[in-house]
């Protein structure tokens, strides 16, 4: 689940403003793909699913760098009770 942040997109990149940490950060055109899966409703797994469908790569292609992704938005404390 995603703890609530404000989004802004900057050219081709996002922008995550965490309102409750204070904190901003700017996320790739890939890595604001991950955010946006993660809707509360997706397991890791699923995001990587649909992030390979995105970009129309094999699942074990997306999978290492969206695994590292939802892990760093998990530390960042932008995820809440993530299973990655």
């Amino acid at each position: 689940m995603r703890r609530p942040a404000v989004e802004r997109r900057l050219g081709g990149d996002g922008v995550l403003l965490d309102m409750v940490g204070r904190a901003a950060y700017v996320l790739n055109p890939t890595a604001l793909a991950i955010w946006e899966l993660c809707d509360g409703a997706r397991s890791a797994d699923e995001v990587v699913a649909g992030l390979a469908t995105r970009y129309r790569v094999p699942e074990a292609t997306a999978a290492p760098g969206c695994l590292a992704t939802l892990a760093f938005l998990e530390a960042a404390g932008l995820l809440v009770g993530a299973e990655v």
